[in-house]
Protein backbone atom coordinates (compact mmCIF):
# COMPACT_ATOMS: atom_id res chain seq x y z
CA UNK A 1 0.00 0.00 0.00
CA UNK A 2 2.85 2.57 0.69
CA UNK A 3 4.90 1.38 -2.22
CA UNK A 4 1.64 1.99 -4.25
CA UNK A 5 0.90 5.34 -2.77
CA UNK A 6 5.08 6.66 -3.11
CA UNK A 7 4.36 5.51 -7.20
CA UNK A 8 1.44 7.41 -7.43
CA UNK A 9 2.78 10.68 -5.89
CA UNK A 10 5.98 10.89 -7.45
CA UNK A 11 4.44 9.95 -11.05
CA UNK A 12 1.46 12.75 -10.27
CA UNK A 13 4.11 15.31 -9.17
CA UNK A 14 6.95 14.14 -12.38
CA UNK A 15 7.46 17.36 -14.14
CA UNK A 16 10.37 17.93 -17.31
CA UNK A 17 12.96 20.42 -16.64
CA UNK A 18 15.20 22.37 -18.41
CA UNK A 19 17.88 24.54 -17.47
CA UNK A 20 17.70 28.15 -18.06
CA UNK A 21 20.41 30.27 -18.43
CA UNK A 22 20.82 30.99 -14.48
CA UNK A 23 21.08 27.49 -13.93
CA UNK A 24 17.44 27.32 -12.81
CA UNK A 25 15.03 24.77 -13.64
CA UNK A 26 11.97 26.00 -15.13
CA UNK A 27 8.34 23.60 -15.93
CA UNK A 28 8.08 22.98 -19.00
CA UNK A 29 4.82 21.48 -19.09
CA UNK A 30 3.55 24.75 -17.85
CA UNK A 31 5.18 26.87 -20.20
CA UNK A 32 5.70 26.61 -24.27
CA UNK A 33 8.79 27.09 -25.83
CA UNK A 34 10.48 28.17 -29.18
CA UNK A 35 13.36 26.88 -30.75
CA UNK A 36 15.65 29.89 -31.43
CA UNK A 37 18.99 28.20 -32.21
CA UNK A 38 20.45 24.87 -32.66
CA UNK A 39 24.38 24.48 -33.50
CA UNK A 40 26.81 21.34 -33.01
CA UNK A 41 30.36 22.45 -30.95
CA UNK A 42 32.89 20.64 -29.26
CA UNK A 43 33.71 20.68 -25.74
CA UNK A 44 36.94 22.08 -24.96
CA UNK A 45 39.39 21.95 -22.21
CA UNK A 46 38.96 18.12 -22.04
CA UNK A 47 42.89 17.39 -21.08
CA UNK A 48 42.70 19.15 -18.14
CA UNK A 49 41.31 17.74 -14.80
CA UNK A 50 38.28 18.72 -13.69
CA UNK A 51 37.02 21.79 -11.90
CA UNK A 52 35.13 20.13 -9.24
CA UNK A 53 37.73 17.71 -8.17
CA UNK A 54 41.16 18.78 -9.40
CA UNK A 55 42.68 14.92 -8.52
CA UNK A 56 40.20 13.80 -11.34
CA UNK A 57 41.08 14.06 -15.02
CA UNK A 58 38.49 14.75 -17.30
CA UNK A 59 40.18 12.29 -19.87
CA UNK A 60 39.32 9.35 -17.31
CA UNK A 61 35.83 10.91 -17.00
CA UNK A 62 34.82 10.58 -20.40
CA UNK A 63 36.39 7.27 -20.90
CA UNK A 64 34.51 5.92 -17.69
CA UNK A 65 31.27 7.57 -17.73
CA UNK A 66 30.66 9.62 -21.46
CA UNK A 67 28.31 7.71 -23.47
CA UNK A 68 25.54 9.04 -26.49
CA UNK A 69 23.09 8.29 -23.66
CA UNK A 70 25.08 10.40 -20.73
CA UNK A 71 22.81 13.23 -19.59
CA UNK A 72 24.44 16.57 -19.39
CA UNK A 73 23.69 20.35 -18.92
CA UNK A 74 25.52 23.90 -18.85
CA UNK A 75 26.90 24.78 -15.41
CA UNK A 76 27.18 28.75 -15.93
CA UNK A 77 30.06 30.45 -13.74
CA UNK A 78 33.32 33.03 -14.27
CA UNK A 79 36.39 32.30 -15.52
CA UNK A 80 39.20 35.53 -15.52
CA UNK A 81 35.74 37.93 -15.09
CA UNK A 82 34.42 36.19 -18.37
CA UNK A 83 30.95 34.38 -19.06
CA UNK A 84 31.88 30.39 -18.76
CA UNK A 85 30.24 27.60 -18.85
CA UNK A 86 31.00 23.96 -17.80
CA UNK A 87 29.55 21.00 -19.56
CA UNK A 88 28.65 18.55 -16.83
CA UNK A 89 27.32 15.19 -15.99
CA UNK A 90 23.51 15.19 -14.85
CA UNK A 91 23.60 12.10 -13.19
CA UNK A 92 27.50 12.05 -11.58
CA UNK A 93 27.58 15.78 -10.89
CA UNK A 94 31.68 15.62 -13.03
CA UNK A 95 32.00 18.14 -15.06
CA UNK A 96 34.10 17.11 -18.73
CA UNK A 97 34.89 20.35 -19.95
CA UNK A 98 33.90 23.74 -21.29
CA UNK A 99 32.00 25.30 -23.86
CA UNK A 100 34.32 28.02 -26.00
CA UNK A 101 34.74 31.48 -24.30
CA UNK A 102 32.86 33.07 -27.41
CA UNK A 103 29.85 30.93 -27.04
CA UNK A 104 29.68 31.27 -23.28
CA UNK A 105 29.50 35.34 -23.81
CA UNK A 106 27.04 34.72 -26.26
CA UNK A 107 24.91 32.67 -24.47
CA UNK A 108 25.65 35.21 -21.15
CA UNK A 109 24.32 38.48 -23.31
CA UNK A 110 22.62 37.29 -26.42
CA UNK A 111 20.58 34.42 -24.82
CA UNK A 112 20.42 35.13 -21.39
CA UNK A 113 16.75 34.66 -20.66
CA UNK A 114 16.53 31.78 -22.75
CA UNK A 115 16.97 28.18 -21.67
CA UNK A 116 18.96 25.25 -23.04
CA UNK A 117 19.12 21.82 -23.89
CA UNK A 118 22.38 20.25 -24.80
CA UNK A 119 23.07 16.56 -25.91
CA UNK A 120 26.10 14.47 -26.76
CA UNK A 121 26.37 13.79 -30.43
CA UNK A 122 29.36 11.87 -30.85
CA UNK A 123 32.97 10.70 -28.74
CA UNK A 124 36.29 10.85 -30.55
CA UNK A 125 39.33 9.69 -30.25
CA UNK A 126 39.83 6.75 -28.31
CA UNK A 127 42.23 4.85 -25.86
CA UNK A 128 45.58 5.35 -27.60
CA UNK A 129 44.58 9.22 -28.07
CA UNK A 130 42.95 11.60 -26.93
CA UNK A 131 39.19 11.39 -26.21
CA UNK A 132 36.74 14.44 -26.81
CA UNK A 133 33.18 15.28 -26.93
CA UNK A 134 31.08 17.24 -29.85
CA UNK A 135 27.33 17.84 -28.42
CA UNK A 136 24.71 19.78 -30.08
CA UNK A 137 23.06 22.71 -28.04
CA UNK A 138 19.38 23.79 -28.60
CA UNK A 139 18.41 26.97 -27.32
CA UNK A 140 14.72 28.18 -26.44
CA UNK A 141 12.98 31.25 -25.59
CA UNK A 142 9.37 31.21 -23.85
CA UNK A 143 6.68 31.38 -26.33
Amino acid sequence: MIILFAVYYFTRNSKLYSVNSNNNKSDTKAESKVLVKSLKTKVVGVTFNSAFDPDVSRQEIIKDFVSLKTPIYLKPHIYEGEPANYVVLSRKGMDIGNLKAELSKELATKYKDCTYEVEITALTGDDERTVGCNILLNIYKSA
